[in-house]
């Protein structure tokens, strides 16, 4: 089985390896990179407007024969698997080929589709294949077993992948203090027992080794002290898609008797979302939960014909004026689209707003816009927030747990920190090709 690191030997965000075997070949990741490999911001509204090939050109976009729409060589790759639904380890699938089929979990699926519906992420128009946790499945020579981990989004696996008679892990994006720990233990656990030959590693926080991690549990008493402690509104930017965040809200919000308030994309991932998890949405089962409808989305979903997406909440609506006389009451969820909405709502001084995100993104695009607006209110700033991946301790368990032949990093700054991690550490530049 030959391997080769497409993009993520020397940066976080963007991952795309290559697995080869006799003739067949598949694809794990196609991301969007979040940063530069010397760790500053990348700059991705500056390359929308170029099409897939010019991507190629100038190596944003992965060289891979027989793997994009406007490349009819063959053969073509037998599929590319997905680990999750972060853009940085999926955004770019809208280039791919229309026969090349996309297997994933089947909630990162229908979050795709949500996704096509209330962004600009481009719909799947190819096949659609799905895989479930700790089920093997085939795609051309390989047989891949993926194992649901704890991570910052929801329906993130790692990789068992077989070929030659090698086994490959790709661990995908993880950690061990997430509200889903215990999948954490019983994946290393199972994996113990399994002779890994290699394992692609990710080691985002390499690098960050002294700063403390903090738990969902640490996350939501902070939030409940914060709120129990003022009478002021409380504003959070927090990603939709980062179930565990929404449910350390929702419980603080119920230990301070004040309503959450989501917007509408939020209501309906969690609707989504609710099928494989017992999660809060909007129902009559979780009465503290409401939601608002900002004005220029709502109106877009409406015109483009999924008016469904929007009617279905009209029970849990809470509109701006009903946000003034009640914002003492209330921690809210906002993003950079609803500027225009939070300017429109009469906020009284002293609002509390929690930064739950990745710290990069407030240097990025529209979120400027946003940190901008906060600060002009001499809003008070509260970042709290908790890594969605592994710190070192982690990750020195993970290698002593399961004791892999060869240990490759990826999804990481700092490739060279990954010698305290383990003796048997083998770099690998991207475009490198290497024979597990």
């Amino acid at each position: 089985m030959k391997l080769i690191i497409h993009r993520g030997s020397r940066e976080i965000g963007g991952s795309c390896i290559e697995l080869q075997s006799k003739g067949d070949r598949i694809v794990i990741d196609l991301g969007i990179p979040l940063v530069n490999q010397n760790g500053t911001n990348f700059d991705l509204d500056s390359k929308s407007s170029l099409s897939g090939p010019e991507l190629i050109d100038i190596k944003f976009l992965p060289k891979i024969q027989g793997f994009y729409h406007w490349d009819e060589s063959c053969p073509k790759v037998k599929g590319l698997i997905l680990s999750h639904s972060h853009m940085d380890h999926c955004g770019f699938i809208s280039h791919v080929h229309l026969e090349v089929p996309i297997f994933a979990g089947e909630a990162t699926h229908r979050l795709l589709e949500l996704n096509a519906c209330f962004t600009p992420f481009e719909e799947i128009k190819g096949e659609k294949a799905f895989y479930a946790n700790r089920k093997a499945f085939s795609c051309g020579r390989f047989t891949i077993i993926p194992f649901i981990v704890d991570h910052s989004a929801f329906d993130a696996y790692a990789l068992l992948i077989e070929a030659d008679g090698k086994k490959l892990l790709y661990s995908g994006d993880f950690r061990s203090h997430g509200r889903k720990k215990k999948v954490y233990s019983s994946m290393i656990k199972t994996l113990s027992k399994t002779k890994i030959d290699a394992l692609l590693l990710e080691g985002t926080m390499l690098g960050r080794n002294n700063e403390r991690i903090e738990t969902e549990d640490d996350l939501e008493q902070k939030i409940v002290e914060l709120l129990k402690e003022s009478n002021t509104p409380a504003l959070v930017c927090v990603s939709a898609h980062n179930i565990d965040r929404l449910v350390t809200l929702y419980r603080a919000s119920l230990r301070c008797s004040r309503l959450m308030v989501i917007d509408i994309y939020t209501a309906n991932v969690l609707t989504v979302l609710k099928e494989f998890a017992k999660i809060p949405y909007p129902s009559p089962e979780y009465q503290f939960l409401r939601v608002f409808y900002p004005k220029a989305l709502t109106r877009r979903i409406i015109t483009e014909g999924h008016a469904e997406k929007v009617l279905q909440f009209s029970k849990y609506k809470i509109t701006r004026q009903q946000i003034a006389q009640k914002q003492k009451e209330i921690i809210m969820m906002v993003r950079p689209s609803m500027l225009n909405d939070l300017e429109n709502i009469s906020l009284l001084p002293n609002v509390h707003f929690i930064y739950s995100m990745w710290k990069g993104l407030q240097e990025q695009g529209t979120m400027v816009r946003l940190m901008g607006f906060v600060k002009s209110r001499n809003m008070k700033i509260h970042e709290l927030h908790s890594s969605g991946h592994a710190d070192l301790k982690t990750l020195k368990e993970f290698v002593s747990t399961l004791q892999p032949s060869t240990v490759i990093p990826i999804h990481t700054l700092n490739p060279e920190g990954f010698n305290i991690i383990s003796p048997t550490v083998r770099r690998i530049a991207d475009g490198e090709t290497y024979t597990v």
